[in-house]
Order: C-alpha cells, then structure tokens, then sequence
C-alpha cells in the first residue's frame, strides 16, 4: 500500500482516498468530481480548489448545513503531533521526595530530640549531647550484639559512627556512599534503571532514614534501662519510629521502581504467565494421569499378548504373519507391503509390535498401519504424532537381512547405535521407532488436555525427559555420545527413542536408558510428576 504524508496527516491512495462525485447545485445538475479523504472527510482536490481543507459537508448550500465539529477534527489531524513519552501509573510513578527529607529534618532534629526528652522529667538520664557517655553506652550495647549474638559487622568504633550519623547528617551521606554501590548499584544500570536524579534522590532518603535510626538508638541509650518504657511510650518517639518507618518504605518504592518500568514489567509478567502456565499443565496432567488409570483398566489382558507372540513364532510365511498383525487391532489401519520383508524380519518386527503395546497400552490400537517401502539413508522412520512406522525395503527386504544385519552390528560397535541392541537388529529399529510412536501418543494426549508448553503450542516431551533424566543422574549434555548413542546427539526425539531401544533391548540397559524405561512405567500409571516435581 503506498502512503503519501500530507501535513503530517498519512493518506493512503487505496482505501484512505477515494474520489466522489458532488452535485452541489442539486441532482439535475451536472457533478463535480472531488477528491476526499475518507477518515476526516476532508475536500483534497476538485472544485477549482475553493473548498480545499474543508468539510465535505460544507460543499452543498454555502455550508449552511455544515457538519457540527466536523471542521475541528480536520484542524486536530493537521496539528503537529508530539512524541509519547513514557507513563508511569502508580507505584510506578516517580515523585521527588526533597519537601519530605527536609520537613523530617526539621521536625526530628537533634534539639527536638534533646527538648522531648527534657519535657519527660526522667529521673535518671544523660544529655544527648553528652558525647563521651552517650558512645561509651552505644559501643557496650553494640559489643554485647557482636560477640554473643553473631552480629560480627559492628565494629569496634560503631558507637561513635551512630553517634556523628545521629548529628550530621553529612556522616550519614559518607555511609551512604560508601555502602551505595553494593547495595543498590544494579538499580543504576539498563533501560530502565534509575535516573542520576532518581540516585540522587534515593541517596538523601536512605541517608534521612540512617539518621533517623541512628538517633533513635542515640535517645534510647541517653536513658537509664529502667526508664525506656517511658521514653518508647512517649509521642516524640513513636513519631520518630513512624517516620522512619516511611522513609524507609520510600527508599524500598524506589528501589522497587526499576522493575516496575515498562521493560521489567514485561519480563516479570512473562516470567508469572510461566509460572502460571506450569500450574496449569500440573493440573492438566494430573487429569490426565487419571484418564490413563482409568483405561488401564480395560487393557488386554497378558495372556492376549502371550497369545499373539506364540502365533507369530509358529508362523512359516509373510501373509500368516500380516493377518495375525492385522486381526489383532493393534494398529487402527492394516499394514501394507510386509509381505516383501523376509520371514525372520517380519516376525521380528511383530514381535516389538506386540512387545511394545503391552508394556505400554497407550499406543495399542491407536497407531497408523505400518509399511515397507524404499527408503533413503535410513533403516526406518516414523510419523511421530500419527505412530506410522515405514521399513526400508532395503533393510527388511527379501535377501537383505545378512547385509542388514552386518551393518547394525557395525554400527552398535562404533556407538552410533546402543550397547546390547545388536542380538536381533530388525527387533531394536522397530523398537526404536515405536519408541517415537510412544512418544507421539503422549504428546498428541497432553494436547487434547490443552497442555501449552511454548508459543507454537508444541509440546517437548522428549526434550523434558531429557533434561529431567540428565539432573537426576547428574550426566552431562555432552557425554550423551558415551552414555547412550552418537545418533542420540541429532536431537531429543532421537535421544528418547535411543534409550527406549536400550531398554527394551538390551538385556542389561546402563542407567540412562534404565532411567528413561523406569520414568515411562510411572506415565502408564498415570504419573507424571517426573515432568513437574
């Protein structure tokens, strides 16, 4: 769409500009065409140029029924706009506390402290301004909380730093320096850090709320122990409190502010959507752990499966094999072209059918017919969401199952494929590609649930089995060549089905694969805490 810029106004040629045909000298007259912007109805061509600027609605009768406003719209959208700046409601509003720092300075200064606790006549008391005293009872008190209660920071001298803190508050801004970076240093940095003007202010607040609390500590010690109820019970003290009690609120709202900016606002709400996201899923899974309990008790019972492996071991043909696979409702959808593997091939392959939905009934009669076709580079591969498994014609085929074999044994030996999975190599890649198929079900389950895990609404299962098997053993990213596969390494879908081969394969799977096959048992029983302690 091309836009053109008049007067600060942007018009578009399309839709945003149209020219019409006026009559303002009554229908039997002939028109005038007129070009108009069609948001203001501002007249922007035509007519000789007279009505230019205008109200379409001032053109007929010399304007005398002239839209009400109208005008002024095409005024306000001609006006020079000024950038938005930033605004910041509430908490997040910044307020310069320089009227609030100087009213408490006046109103708790030393001499209002000195005459307060003239006016309450204590019978047993020391002049504020007594300084020698007055240091000698702070470091006592202050000696006493370092070495029988642990508080190691107050020094040697921490009466008299309290003493000059309480009078001058250019004493309280040395500390306040001193301390500042440490404390508050990352408030100064990134987009929405704190102004020089907001440090400054941040600055002379904390120094007002360490002399306020450095001459209530001056106050207190000025009086003899049996005395303080007194004095804490008077109303220039519990002023005193109270106000620095604000102050140093005020000081936590400032450091506060930064993360209430625009930026950190962001942040912190994607990072609450997260964590409101997590309870979510919880809860999701736990429904449907649940409904997985709930089938297990419909599953077919083990004598079925027994059944089914002995069929297919007393088999002496591919079509026997294919009619017990496609009588049993293991799969939605019949199987096609198992006749063209060989014989040892095809049993094997049902066999790790057989095999795998009963140890894991999620996926019994519920994935896509399986296939044997020519394939590329692969031994087999599956639709993950759809359990549809596809046999490389040229691995399973009628007279290759020597070739086949050889080069899954020679994989195994260089670790490209799991230790122990070699005994019957057609059994471990079906194995390994019904490992995909568990892995789909379940993701294709938590879907239908509403689980939501990242923006493209995918849901990383075996990414999360994998991070969470690697934090309980303690194993490193890296070694996952070492500890399960080199072919583990392409991603986590290849890593989850690695170890489910191992488990289900080898007849002494190492920990990772053992962990991974324990953590499946606990999702056919409905338990998915492992994904959300």
């Amino acid at each position: 769409m091309s836009l053109k810029v008049l007067n600060r106004v942007p018009v578009r040629f399309k839709d945003g500009v149209r020219w019409i045909t006026v009559k303002p000298n009554g229908p039997e007259n002939k028109g005038t065409p007129v070009k108009l912007d069609d948001r203001t109805g501002e007249v922007l061509a035509g007519m000789g140029g007279k009505f230019n600027g205008r109200h379409i609605s001032a053109v007929p009768e010399q304007g005398k029924n002239e839209q009400h406003g109208a005008q002024a719209v095409i005024n306000w959208s001609h006006a020079p706009k000024e950038p938005e700046r930033p605004k910041y409601k509430g908490a997040d509003k910044y307020k310069p506390s320089e009227n609030l720092v100087k009213k408490t300075r006046e109103q708790f200064s030393p001499e209002q402290a000195k005459k307060a606790l003239k006016s309450l006549g204590l019978k047993y008391s020391t002049d504020i301004t007594d300084k020698k005293s007055i240091v000698r009872a702070l470091q006592d008190r202050y000696d006493n909380l370092r070495k029988n209660h642990g508080h190691r920071w107050l020094g040697p001298d921490e009466g008299e730093k309290v003493y000059e803190q309480a009078f001058d508050i250019d004493a309280c801004r040395r500390h306040v320096d001193e301390v500042f970076e440490r404390d508050y240093g990352d408030l100064t940095k990134g987009e929405d850090g704190l102004t020089p003007e907001e440090v400054n202010d941040l600055k002379e607040l904390y120094a007002e709320t360490t002399r306020l609390g450095a001459l209530e500590e001056v106050m207190s010690q000025s009086v003899f122990y049996t005395e303080r109820d007194k004095l804490k019970d008077s109303e220039f003290y519990q002023n005193l409190g109270s106000q620095r009690k604000k102050m140093s609120d005020q000081v936590e709202a400032m450091t506060l502010l930064p993360a209430r900016r625009p930026e950190s606002r962001k942040r912190r709400q994607a990072k609450q959507r997260k964590v409101l996201q997590v309870q979510i899923n919880k809860s999701k899974l736990q429904s449907l752990g649940k409904k997985i309990q709930q089938s297990n008790k419909t599953k077919r019972p083990a004598n079925s499966f027994a059944q089914l492996r002995g069929s297919v071991a007393a088999t002496s043909n591919c079509s026997d094999v294919v009619q017990i696979l496609n009588s049993s409702g293991i799969m939605r959808t019949p199987v096609q072209n198992f006749n063209r593997m060989e014989l040892s091939s095809v049993q094997s392959v049902a066999k790790a059918y057989i095999d795998a939905c009963e140890r894991y009934p999620v996926i019994d009669k519920e994935m896509t017919g399986g296939n044997c076709k020519p394939l590329r580079n692969v031994y087999a591969q599956c639709a993950l969401l759809l359990g549809a498994i596809e046999f490389n014609v040229g691995s399973y085929g009628k007279g290759q199952s020597q070739r086949f074999y050889a080069s899954y044994k020679r994989s195994v030996a260089k670790g490209r494929s799991p230790v122990g999975t070699d005994l019957d190599p057609a059994y471990a890649v079906a194995m390994h590609e019904l490992g995909h198929a568990v892995d789909g079900n379940l993701r294709m389950k938590m879907l239908s649930e509403g689980l939501v895990f990242q923006k493209d609404k995918k849901i990383p299962l075996a990414k999360m089995i994998k991070k969470a098997v690697e934090k309980k053993l303690g194993l490193d990213p890296a070694d996952t060549a070492k500890n399960l596969s080199s072919y583990a390494d392409t991603d986590p879908d290849e890593w989850f089905a690695e170890a489910f081969c191992e488990y289900n394969c080898s007849s002494n799977p190492r920990p990772l694969a053992k962990e991974v096959g324990k953590m499946l048992e606990r999702f056919m029983n409905g338990d998915f805490s492992d994904i959300y302690p």
